[in-house]
């Protein structure tokens, strides 16, 4: 990838890389200068880079691995019942509805349309969070 760092907004010019993955864990990024960017009639006129922030950003859902978890049974909006709820011992195959409290899990396990529609798309792969979870 190349851009010019001689491109001036108010905030500067910003790069963004999301979903970066490298099998030994390590990136690298190479500043240096790039003939076909720049201005003037050799295009040797830019900027150097002047800072860079690398920003390692988790999971969204990996807070869910560290709080306690409470799996919830309602009737009319009046909760009757709470247990603990721990991913590993989940039997459900498919997802459970995440619920505004953020620590409570739906004891219902849905496809991916019946999630969607009943759980405001506030859904959890249980497989996937069995993964993240370890």
């Amino acid at each position: 990838m190349s851009f010019s760092t001689g491109y001036n907004t108010e905030n500067g010019y910003a790069a963004r890389w999301t979903n970066v993955t490298a099998s030994d864990g390590e990136v690298s990024i190479e500043s240096a200068w790039d003939p076909d960017q720049g201005s003037g009639n050799r295009n040797t006129q830019g900027y150097a880079m002047a800072a860079i922030k690398l920003e390692e950003s988790p999971d969204e859902r990996s807070a869910l691995c560290t709080i306690p978890l409470q799996m919830i049974w309602e009737d009319d909006g009046r909760i009757v019942r709470r247990e603990p709820y721990d991913f590993h011992s989940d039997r459900c195959d498919g997802l459970r509805c995440a619920l505004s409290a953020g620590s409570d899990i739906s004891p219902a396990c849905f496809n991916e349309a019946e999630c969607q529609r009943d759980c405001e798309g506030r859904c959890l792969s249980i497989a996937d969070m069995q993964a993240l979870c370890r």
